[in-house]
């Protein structure tokens, strides 16, 4: 069922045979590849967009549906579930950095945002 808890769990257990391959393939032709539940995000230090035919396709050979609307290819930084993704790693948007340094000094909002940019650097 979607939206319960165990779905994101689900979702990644199923997508891991094609995770797998597409892992494999990216790390061949220098893309690095990360996901997120069904979120998906390939970036590299060279244009790869001749490889992203490939990649659809191994995901839609396994029976996975790709959502065209949500698929787009991007110079320099992306953002997936609100966090920029680039070829050096994930950060919190700059909105975030830009809400902490406005919040009072003390309080449960500034401790709860600085925790969530920290943990974005080392999510995916």
């Amino acid at each position: 069922p979607q939206g319960t808890s165990t779905s994101p769990l689900l979702a990644n257990l199923v997508f891991v045979p094609t995770g797998l391959k597409i892992e494999r393939y990216c790390e061949r032709h220098g893309i690095r590849f990360r996901s997120f539940v069904d979120d998906l995000s390939f970036s590299a230090k060279v244009d790869f967009k001749a490889h992203v035919e490939k990649l659809l396709e191994q995901m839609i050979a396994d029976g996975f549906r790709v959502n065209y609307k949500k698929t787009n290819y991007r110079y320099g930084s992306s953002e997936m579930v609100g966090i920029e993704v680039n070829d050096k790693g994930t950060r919190a948007p700059q909105r975030l950095y830009d809400k902490y340094s406005q919040l009072p000094m003390n309080s449960l909002s500034r401790a709860g945002t600085k925790l969530y940019i920290e943990r974005v650097k080392s999510r995916l």
